[in-house]
C-alpha cells in the first residue's frame, strides 16, 4: 500500500508514482510493495508476487528493487544507482515460481538491447491464447484477459483476439 511517506520519498528523488497498470507499461523502477529485503542477511515476512503489475514492469526494466533505494534515496534528494537494491535475494520466490531474478534481470537486459532500437522478448510476435488459459476455466492464477493484454504489449507483442483462419489450398 502506498503511503503519504512514499508520495513524499516520491517526490523528493522527482519521480512519478505510477498506481493504475494502464500506465506500468511506463515504469522506469518497480519496488514491489511487498518485497523482500534488499540483502540476503535480512529476514522478511514476505515474498515476491507475482501480480500483472511486476510483469509489464519485467518486460520493460530491470530496476526491480527493494524499497530501501527509495528510502535512501529520498535521504539525498536524487535517485541512487540501483545496484545494490536489486531485488535479487528472495529464495522462497525463487523456488514458489521456479526462476532466478539475477537471471531474469540479465536476460530482460540481453532482449532489450539486442538491437539499435529496444526490443522486447514478444517485439513482432503475435500472441493468441487458447479458450483453457482464462481465469474461472481451470486454470487458478491467470490474470484477467486485459491484464495478459497489457503483459504481452509490454513485452512488444500483439495479442490476438481470434486465430487467422488458414488457407487450406497451400
Amino acid at each position: 500500500q502506498v503511503t503519504s511517506k512514499h508520495r513524499k520519498m516520491i517526490k523528493d528523488i522527482n519521480g512519478t508514482l505510477i498506481e493504475e497498470i494502464n500506465d506500468a507499461i511506463t515504469a522506469t523502477h518497480v519496488i514491489p510493495s511487498n518485497c523482500p529485503p534488499s540483502s540476503p542477511k535480512k529476514k522478511s515476512l514476505f515474498s515476491l508476487r507475482r501480480t500483472p503489475k511486476l510483469m509489464i514492469g519485467l518486460c520493460r526494466t530491470s530496476n526491480i528493487l527493494h524499497m530501501d533505494w527509495l528510502i535512501e534515496s529520498s535521504k539525498v534528494k536524487r535517485p541512487l544507482d540501483v545496484t545494490p537494491f536489486l531485488l535479487l535475494h528472495d529464495e522462497e520466490a525463487h523456488k514458489t515460481y521456479k526462476f532466478n531474478m539475477a537471471e531474469t534481470l540479465r536476460n530482460g537486459n540481453v532482449i532489450r538491447h539486442q538491437r539499435c532500437e529496444p526490443s522486447f522478448l514478444f517485439s513482432d510476435y503475435f500472441i493468441y491464447f487458447c479458450h483453457g488459459v482464462s481465469p474461472g476455466r481451470g486454470a487458478k492464477k491467470v490474470p484477467p484477459l486485459e491484464e495478459l493484454r497489457m503483459i504481452v504489449a509490454a513485452a512488444g507483442g500483439t495479442l490476438l483476439k481470434s486465430l487467422p483462419s488458414s488457407n487450406a489450398t497451400t
